[in-house]
């Protein structure tokens, strides 16, 4: 975050929002995985599980794990802000359209886990059972952290100062257009690393953690080019090694 903001009172609160929502998503992640591993749902699938639930479960989790990754582009959004390019309830209105992106793949991963249920793929934590779905996420993800579209995705969120200069829309619908592409962007650049979340359990506190530190630091500009394709790499040879796992059987 622009160290500018330690100079810029009238930031304070909407920084404040922003964290606050951060920690406040946090804690009902932490309380949802506690509720569901406590053995309350041990004979209930998530198949059984009602699907606004579900769905309210992938949103949280989109909302702990990548806001944090959002703050260097509201820092920028907000930079601009201060110019004087636009009124202070535009940084809402940015925060808005990004979420309304991860909204939308959160219901498509609801559909997703209520297949790979139907399917007895995955558990009622949403951790797989099959040897073979490890495989296909693990070596999935690490190929696709070589793919040209990560690497475009990942050029635009390195650099989002670049990106409001040259997408720049007036006005606090154009803030929210903004938010929703840089969201498409974001959920482009992360969606093989989140599902990766079911060869581990999607509801496991440690995955979560660990996911958000990477696709944060990934989105890094000093940071981030040194980890993503040997973040790959790593995947791909977990995802080989289960399926070596599964022929061996």
């Amino acid at each position: 975050m622009s160290t500018r903001l330690l100079h810029r009172p009238q930031s304070y609160g909407h920084w404040l929002v922003v964290f606050v929502a951060i920690g406040v998503a946090w804690y009902f992640m932490y309380a949802m995985s506690v509720s569901g591993g406590d053995g309350h749902h041990a004979h209930h699938g998530a198949s059984d599980a009602p699907v606004f639930a579900l769905f309210v479960m992938w949103a949280l989790m989109a909302l702990a794990m990548m806001l944090p990754s959002f703050v260097p582009a509201l820092a920028a959004f907000d930079d601009i802000l201060d110019a004087g390019a636009g009124p202070r309830r535009d940084f809402y209105a940015l925060i808005g359209g990004y979420l309304v992106a991860w909204l939308m793949y959160a219901a498509l991963a609801t559909a997703l886990q209520l297949f790979l249920a139907d399917q007895v793929l995955i558990d009622e934590q949403g951790k797989s059972l099959s040897l073979g779905l490890n495989a296909v996420l693990l070596i999935g993800a690490g190929l696709y952290q070589f793919s040209p579209l990560k690497d475009a995705c990942l050029t635009q969120c390195r650099m989002p100062l670049t990106f409001f200069m040259e997408q720049w829309q007036p006005g606090t619908f154009g803030a929210v257009a903004l938010g929703f592409r840089l969201g498409v962007i974001c959920v482009a650049c992360c969606w093989a690393l989140m599902l990766v979340g079911f060869a581990g359990g999607v509801m496991s506190l440690l995955w979560m953690g660990a996911a958000t530190v990477l696709m944060t630091v990934e989105k890094l500009p000093q940071l981030g080019q040194y980890i993503t394709r040997p973040l790959g790499a790593m995947f791909v040879a977990a995802g080989v090694w289960f399926l070596y796992r599964m022929l061996g059987q």
